[in-house]
């Protein structure tokens, strides 16, 4: 048993999620009663995509009552570490404490606790977090602590803070924006100093670059992250961020190079399959060819109610609405809404978002579902994209660009509607007549209305 462990631990070192997942079941089901098994185990479903299972792991081992050593309060905070923030963080906090009772300093627990703590910034916008997240980083600097990564993690921390300083100008002084950008460069290029051969401070660089507008040198630190990436992960994130990067850059041989390698790495997806090189072909006039991707989601006998629901708006984006109707319109009369469901999704809330697509719903509908989820903005994201689509099948280009912004601001996931929603933000940002081939303001609306009517135009 014990080899099992040091084995899943050095899997999770690789970032081999599924090694993980394998070792720690062998764990648990000959040490039903250790604990720290049972939420690593939690964890690593996390990582590897089970959010299900994930879910059920943790039930299970919360059975056993509360933890009372700090190593199971550090691994329980693990296995609410992307489920649950706020639980997270009190569990690194007990874990914390329970080492000071020890005269010892815990410094994963410290580490964890400002991810989570920056999870934080991400999510809700707001810098309550900031205070906790950077002077925990800058104890783990003081103790040199995990070399580099600390220095990465302090470069997103700021970079996190300029972002919500820069959505909030008006209200907090704006010099702040710069400064905390500023500071994140800075911290990024010192973890490179510090670790030359790591990537991840080189990434946080390319993160901030990226957020700052300076799309060609985000491009030059993605490559050279690429060059250091020890494992995929790692190299799928640098690809994942850079054919965006040259996407908006206009570069669009080099935007689908980078998608095929995507989705080598990620076959199941329908985004790298359909949505991203749609886009891309479309923007290199190819709208036929862009369209046929899209139908051939929709025809895929492996499809479900949600992929017809993304073919339909990937067809409204590229101009074919009547398409997309006739789509959804002559879908399976009783669809299996179960299937592909990633919590806090439900078959009610999948039932909704189709006839909504379907002009059969009000947008209202989608955001009562919403706000009764337990973690509504993983379904925000979502719905303000289908929405944006149908308004931009309308030609309605500042209501499609409010909600595209909206969908990226759900901040549900690098993965989801949040990437999308800034994908199609940005190009929008960079060129005021895209999409070329639908007209502004056309006469006629294409299924599925918006009731609400956007609040401001862009910015």
């Amino acid at each position: 048993p014990e080899t099992a462990w040091a084995q899943a631990l050095v899997a999770i070192g690789q970032t081999d999620d599924a090694k993980a997942i394998a070792l720690l079941e062998d764990r648990v089901s000959v040490s039903p009663e250790d604990r720290r098994a049972w939420y690593l185990l939690a964890w690593s479903q996390w990582r590897g995509g089970a959010a299900v299972a994930a879910q059920r792991t943790f039930a299970r081992v919360e059975q056993m009552g509360e933890p009372q050593a700090a190593d199971t309060w550090f691994f329980r905070g693990l296995a609410k570490h992307y489920d649950d923030p706020v639980a997270a963080i009190e569990a690194y906090r007990n874990a914390q404490a329970f080492r000071a009772q020890e005269q010892a300093f815990y410094p994963q627990a410290v580490l964890h606790l400002a991810r989570a703590r920056n999870q934080q910034l991400y999510a809700t916008r707001s810098l309550a977090p900031f205070p906790e997240a950077a002077d925990s980083l800058r104890q783990l600097v003081s103790h040199e602590s995990y070399g580099a990564f600390p220095y990465y993690l302090l470069s997103i921390t700021h970079r996190l803070a300029a972002e919500v300083y820069r959505g909030s100008q008006g209200t907090r002084d704006g010099s702040l924006v710069q400064q905390n950008f500023t500071d994140s460069l800075k911290w990024a290029r010192e973890g490179q100093r510090l670790e030359p051969a790591n990537d991840r401070p080189v990434t946080a660089e390319a993160e901030c670059l990226e957020s700052m507008g300076d799309y060609a040198a985000a491009v030059d630190a993605r490559t050279r992250a690429l060059a250091l990436a020890s494992h995929d992960r790692a190299k799928w994130e640098s690809y994942h961020y850079r054919w965006r990067l040259h996407y908006w850059l206009g570069d669009h041989s080099a935007a689908l190079e980078d998608l095929r390698v995507c989705q080598g790495l990620d076959p199941a997806s329908r985004a790298y399959g359909s949505l991203y090189p749609a886009l891309v072909s479309a923007q290199q006039g190819e709208l036929d060819a862009a369209r046929t991707r899209f139908r051939s989601l929709a025809q895929d006998p492996d499809a479900d109610v949600q992929d017809l629901i993304l073919a339909a708006s990937g067809l409204r984006i590229l101009g074919a609405a009547e398409e997309a109707e006739g789509l959804l319109a002559g879908a399976d009369e009783t669809p299996d809404l179960a299937a592909g469901l990633v919590p806090p999704q439900t078959s009610e809330w999948v039932e909704a978002l189709l006839g909504f697509c379907r002009g059969q719903r009000e947008f209202a509908e989608l955001e009562t579902l919403a706000a009764q989820a337990s973690s509504p903005w993983r379904l925000w994201g979502e719905a303000h994209f289908h929405a944006a689509a149908i308004a931009l099948a309308c030609g309605d280009r500042d209501k499609a660009y409010q909600g595209f912004r909206a969908a990226e601001r759900s901040f549900d996931s690098e993965m989801r509607y949040a990437y999308h929603g800034k994908l199609i933000r940005v190009q929008m940002d960079t060129n005021a007549d895209w999409p070329p081939w639908i007209p502004p303001q056309q006469a006629t609306e294409s299924g599925g209305r918006v009731k609400e009517p956007a609040t401001t135009g862009r910015k």
